[in-house]
């Protein structure tokens, strides 16, 4: 049970973070596009990798929810699912340090669910 709790814990974190890292994606575009302008390339760049921090933290949220809420092979299959969450975030998004502090999070919550259905 307490594996469960710990396991929500890390997971909704990582999603804090990726939340966070959008923000300042967002922030520093704005702030470079009004004061120097912004070549359509990066903006496109930054964009894409606002969405895919949003989407990535609301994964990480909703499958530590649902891995930490139910319970039998729920909770084994929502670890697995952040396990690979966690090695997507640092695929797609880099090793930057809001996003590899996310999907250190995400690993750890998936290994403790894992770890919770033995």
């Amino acid at each position: 049970m307490e594996q469960e709790r710990l396991g929500l814990l890390f997971g909704v974190f990582a999603g804090i973070l990726l939340f966070l890292d959008a923000l300042i994606t967002l922030i520093a575009g704005l702030a470079t596009l009004v004061t120097r302008g912004y070549p359509t390339h990066l903006l496109v760049d930054a964009t894409s990798r606002l969405i895919l921090a949003v989407v990535l933290g609301l994964l990480f949220v909703f499958f530590s929810a649902i891995a930490a809420r139910r319970q039998g092979d729920f909770t084994l299959a929502g670890g697995v699912i952040l396990v690979v969450l966690a090695i997507g975030t640092w695929y797609v998004l880099g090793l930057h340090l809001f996003e590899a502090l996310a999907g250190l999070f995400g690993l750890i919550a998936g290994i403790l669910f894992i770890l919770a259905r033995r």
